[in-house]
């Protein structure tokens, strides 16, 4: 296993930090001097496009983001519940405490911080050092719950925020005080392992990383609020190299070459997906799909001889009735489906099995839709007689859109709940005793109440999608990982470029800068790369790191940036989702008008 790090860079310490503690001997350490640019050398950026550290190459597994790592170590090596939770519950807070260092505490040191490393001069923003303390508060109060950031067991979420919390000591913040946060500094410098020796090795290259940034042009981690280091020209070099020296399989789960599959599939393949894509092209209904799961419960298929009867039908009469009515159409593709000999539930539920005597596509045009078997499914009819939860939100909220539409996925039911401006007094009260950070989405389900979109995303997986292996959230660890790694990106590059661009129209009637512009250009470029690897952001089928992604570039479509057409794989992309998921006009596409109309106003 190598790890591509800077003992410098926060994530890596906190890397260092958990696999320390797993007591990993098999790792080889390779350090990437950030000032010299070495992250930016063809060979690298082969490896990580979006070139920054840390990075894990583990046979054929890639991952970046910190946190995405930790995720896969932590399905790989099943370390103890007590660090990486079962419980949806448990296990949706530490999420949420990571998500909250990837978009909060980071950003707010970083920016609190990077002109002073940068320059070397010491006078702060007032606006910075008022919102790090406002973050500081909230991590104080965190810790005030419980002996750790996610309660009163050590979790991978304190490896997170310990290795963030670093740079403050670094910088020599003045933490006296936040009562909690040295408690728990103390205790984490007591309970894990290495963590001494790592910051003692921190603090002593710390002088020479300052005296070294003076006489580079290349800024190190402090750059900018996003800590991925960039040169453009170099990159744009680096990267041409490396795509021909690309090898497919270090990114994909599986092969995309169609000859390393048997032919029977090759041959199936050809034939049933005319039969799939009119299906779930013609047939935009609800109730009409679900009429079709219907069947496929009612009617049991015949013997597997009919098999190549299926495929001459498909080959040869479905595509003459392409022209004929949508009846007829749909009747062919229904009856094609419910004369196979396994039926839909049994078919979603084992596409591992089916994947190699179809090709896998008839489970790529299954998987995505988890709400279709779900009317077959006794947990999923269990949970329809759940308590609605509540969803605090805005209808205009990019973030809350990916909640909305992974409930119409899973056919939850949220009571809504809009929080905007004209909400004060005792509501106001009541939702900030949920979520201190008074942001939306916050989800109220029962006794637990939970901010952040992906935290939110990650626990209805856990808890309400009536299977631990869901076709959305995949239970195996290198796909598990990839997704988090999605959602870490959305979080930390994606949409907080959007927004940082976008969002100074409603503080002063413009958008932001030409570098704002393009951060958000390079953000979509690290997009467009991913999703040349697959169908969807993180694998062959839509997962949930497809609804965070989209609601983002949603986001800027409603901004109307125009730049996306420049990026053919996104907009393939984009199109797709809008099409496949059944939520979208309602959740998301309905909510343009009031979204511009909102924006408009401030221009």
């Amino acid at each position: 296993m190598d790890i591509y790090y800077n003992i410098i860079s926060p994530p890596s310490r906190a890397l260092a930090l958990l696999l320390s503690n797993l007591g990993l001997l098999s790792v080889s350490w390779k350090s990437l001097d950030l000032l010299a640019g070495e992250q930016l050398a063809p060979e690298f950026v082969a490896i990580n496009p979006q070139h920054c550290v840390p990075t894990l190459v583990d046979g054929d597994v890639v991952l970046w983001e910190a946190n995405a790592i930790m995720v896969y170590l932590a399905e790989k090596y099943q370390i103890p519940e007590s660090g990486y939770p079962t419980d949806p519950v448990r296990r949706a807070l530490m999420l949420q405490r990571m998500f909250f260092d990837v978009g909060t505490l980071h950003k707010a040191i970083t920016e609190c911080y990077s002109h002073q490393v940068v320059t070397g001069k010491q006078e702060k923003s007032e606006t910075a050092v008022k919102k790090l303390d406002e973050v500081l508060k909230l991590l104080d109060g965190f810790l005030a719950k419980g002996k750790y950031v996610a309660g009163d067991t050590l979790t991978l979420a304190d490896f997170s925020i310990a290795g963030t919390m670093s740079i403050l000591t670094l910088v020599e913040h003045d933490l006296s005080s936040y009562e909690q946060i040295i408690r728990w500094q103390n205790l984490c410098s007591e309970k894990m392992s290495g963590y001494g020796g790592l910051m003692d090795e921190a603090e002593a290259e710390w002088p020479k990383f300052l005296e070294n940034l003076k006489k580079t042009t290349i800024f190190g981690y402090f750059s900018s609020p996003n800590p991925q280091t960039s040169k453009n020209e170099t990159l744009a070099t680096s990267v041409k190299s490396a795509t021909v020296k690309r090898s497919p399989a270090a990114y994909r789960l599986r092969p995309k070459n169609s000859s390393k599959k048997p032919k029977a599939s090759q041959t199936f393949s050809r034939s049933f997906s005319v039969a799939t894509d009119l299906l779930f092209h013609c047939v935009r209904d609800t109730h009409q799909r679900s009429d079709i799961v219907r069947l496929f419960e009612i009617f049991e298929g015949p013997s597997e001889h009919f098999f190549w009867e299926v495929v001459r039908f498909t080959n040869g009469t479905l595509l003459a009735k392409k022209k004929k009515t949508m009846f007829t159409v749909k009747t062919s593709c229904v009856c094609i489906f419910i004369r196979l000999k396994q039926n839909y539930l049994e078919i979603t539920l084992s596409y591992r099995s089916c994947k190699n005597f179809m090709n896998d596509r008839f489970t790529k045009s299954i998987s995505p839709r988890p709400s279709l078997w779900s009317v077959t499914s006794p947990e999923s009819r269990d949970l329809q007689n759940h308590k609605p939860m509540d969803l605090y939100y805005h209808p205009i909220s990019p973030p809350c859109w990916s909640v909305l539409l992974l409930g119409r996925e899973l056919n939850l039911t949220f009571n809504l709940k809009v929080i905007d401006n004209s909400v004060q007094g005792a509501a106001r009260e009541s939702f900030v005793k949920f979520n201190p950070q008074h942001q939306v989405p916050t989800l109220v389900d029962g006794d637990f109440a939970i901010g952040e979109s992906r935290a939110i995303l990650s626990y209805l997986m856990d808890a309400h999608a009536g299977s631990d292996d869901h076709p959305l959230y995949p239970r195996a660890p290198k796909s598990r990982a990839l997704i988090q790694h999605r959602l870490n990106f959305d979080l930390g590059m994606l949409y907080r470029r959007a927004y940082d661009y976008f969002s100074p129209i409603w503080r002063s009637g413009t958008i932001g800068t030409d570098a704002d512009r393009e951060k958000l250009r390079e953000a979509l470029g690290f997009l467009e790369e991913y999703l040349g690897r697959s169908e969807y952001a993180a694998g062959d089928r839509l997962t949930i790191a497809d609804l965070a992604l989209v609601a983002s570039v949603s986001f800027m479509d409603v901004c109307r940036f125009e730049e996306l057409a420049s990026y053919p794989k996104v907009s393939t992309w984009y199109e797709r989702c809008r099409e496949e998921l059944k939520g979208y006009q309602e959740a998301v596409a309905d909510q343009f008008s009031d979204a511009r109309a909102f924006i408009e106003q401030f221009k």
